[in-house]
């Protein structure tokens, strides 16, 4: 194998050990690409077999994170499994043209449109940072309404849910976060832009 070649030539204690072959790949940079690989050392099928059957890896995209809404990651991946898979990017473009213009006739699920992230410092440090993040400024408003809504405040090391609202053009993205089940219970538009 390639490993045990190159492993011939380098100095010791170094060894290369195989890991997969990437069949198609899309590298944007450093630690962010999108390949179809397999993990068989031996081809024992055609390209064309492989690339039926290899596994689409992802690192470092959007698709991967889990603070993006699901939406995003979902779009993303299959859009990378057609343009690595199928080499169609004709296709691509109109499945991604498809999820944007459901999206904006309102027939996506909500669940697919929920962000959530991390409250990973106190409110006190959050304050001292200067920015105001979405998920922050959505707790300190459930935290003063928790007593009128129902709604549990949320500490330190908890994930806050939240989708975007609509606001006026001079609204900060900040003040336009809100919790899904509030925003539905009470009918505030979602910002589908």
């Amino acid at each position: 194998s390639m490993a045990a070649r190159c492993t011939a030539v380098m100095e010791k204690p170094n060894k290369l050990e195989f890991e997969s072959i990437k069949l198609v790949s899309i590298f944007l940079n450093k630690k962010r690409y999108a390949a179809i690989e397999i993990l068989e050392s031996k081809l024992k099928r055609t390209f064309a077999e492989s690339l039926k059957v290899g596994a689409l890896n992802i690192k470092g995209l959007e698709g991967k994170r889990r603070d993006n809404a699901p939406i995003g990651g979902e779009t993303q991946m299959k859009m990378l499994d057609i343009v690595l898979r199928e080499q169609n990017v004709p296709k691509a473009f109109e499945y991604v043209k498809g999820v944007l213009s459901n999206l904006l006739r309102g027939k996506i699920e909500v669940s697919k449109l929920i962000i959530t992230k991390g409250l990973s410092k106190t409110a006190e440090e959050y304050k001292k940072g200067g920015t105001k993040q979405q998920h922050v400024e959505l707790a300190k408003r459930i935290e003063e309404r928790c007593d009128v809504t129902g709604e549990t405040p949320y500490q330190t090391g908890d994930r806050v849910p939240f989708i975007m609202v609509a606001g006026t053009k001079n609204s900060m993205a900040c003040e336009l976060a809100e919790d899904p089940v509030y925003a539905q219970k009470n009918g505030i538009p979602i910002n589908t832009h």
